[in-house]
């Protein structure tokens, strides 16, 4: 945040991994780490969102169907046989992404763009319930206004 006042940036977001649903929020440190900023440089009006994808970011980009089939195509499986969530392994989901994307011939860059533009917010709170919703609301209260 201290950067992002130098810069005279209106906002940052800050999104980290979370390995499991059992691990502790490390969103939160981050969090409190916003306040003491906040509370120490009084005058700084930096937006400030966080959050902690479990348990990778590539869950949140898979973790919607229609957004899947949109960008890899309607033959596209489904990664997930479970709670997304809980599994597969990130660095399964990262491959299903590398592997649909060098399938689609599409760059990997365009890949995670193509998915995150076309995740429905109301589908990821439905689908990743402990970590992706703390985000969505972190997100309308401090970057929505700045739009």
């Amino acid at each position: 945040m201290f950067l992002a006042d130098t810069l005279g940036l209106d906002g940052v977001v800050i999104l980290i991994d979370r390995e499991s649903k059992r691990a502790p929020d490390r969103a939160q440190r981050l969090r409190d780490g916003r306040r003491r900023y906040r509370n120490a440089a009084g005058d700084s009006k930096v937006a400030c969102a966080v959050g902690a994808a479990c348990r990778s970011v590539e869950t949140w980009l898979l973790a919607d169907p229609v957004a899947r089939r949109e960008v890899f195509g309607a033959t596209a499986p489904d990664p997930f046989s479970g709670d997304p969530e809980d599994r597969p392994p990130p660095r399964i989901l990262k491959q299903y992404i590398g592997d649909r994307a060098l399938g689609a011939h599409m760059d990997l860059k365009d890949a995670h763009e193509g998915l995150a533009r076309a995740a429905r917010p109301s589908q990821l709170r439905r689908a990743c319930v402990t970590s992706y919703p703390p985000f969505a609301d972190d997100v309308a209260a401090e970057i929505t206004p700045l739009c």
